[in-house]
């Protein structure tokens, strides 16, 4: 078993290294720079059935993320409403073994004076898979869709969008999640 997880970890960090990669490491930040359509990527070891959370901080600029499994299929991806300075937070449970691709990308702006700006990813939690992170998971997604809900002008899309809040924050007391 040994031999087996030191395999992975060299073919791991090759792999980063061939694509130019920096490994995310739990609660270290990685901090960059981007304008508008630009990218980076990131990766991240992570065992089959793990929890995983990422947090961005935008700093002037739009950016999406999306996470992608060894295979290069897409696992989740998030670009929330609210623009250049707002904290975003993806969680996923990973299905398999190996280097996962965080990619980063700067959104293309429809404001012609957009600028270059910067971003701090951090990688909060890797860990094995409890049985709250359905509730977890869940949450965020209710969460997200409120956020989305509140945006949007109609009176009914508000009350919908408290509603969404209201079940997000069940659903993070019942997985113990302190947000």
């Amino acid at each position: 078993m040994l031999c087996r997880s030191w395999w992975i970890l060299v073919h791991a960090f090759t792999l980063s290294t061939a694509l130019g990669a920096s490994t995310l490491a739990i609660g270290r930040p990685a901090l960059g720079a981007l304008a508008p359509g630009e990218s980076t990527v990131f990766t991240v070891m992570a065992g089959e059935a793990h929890y995983l959370r990422l947090r961005l901080d935008q700093q002037g600029v739009d950016v999406a993320l999306r996470l992608l499994d060894p295979g290069g299929a897409l696992v989740a991806e998030l670009d929330g409403p609210g623009g250049r300075w707002v904290e975003e937070l993806l969680s996923a449970v990973t299905r398999r073994a190996g280097t996962y691709r965080v990619e980063v990308r700067a959104q293309r702006d429809q404001d012609a004076g957009a600028r270059a700006g910067k971003f701090r990813l951090v990688l909060d939690e890797l860990r094995e898979t409890m049985p709250e992170d359905v509730h977890r998971l869940r949450a965020d997604v209710l969460y997200h869709r409120g956020r989305h809900l509140r945006q949007l002008p109609p009176r009914e899309r508000q009350l919908e969008a408290l509603d969404a809040f209201r079940q997000a924050a069940s659903r993070y007391r019942a997985a113990e999640d302190r947000r």
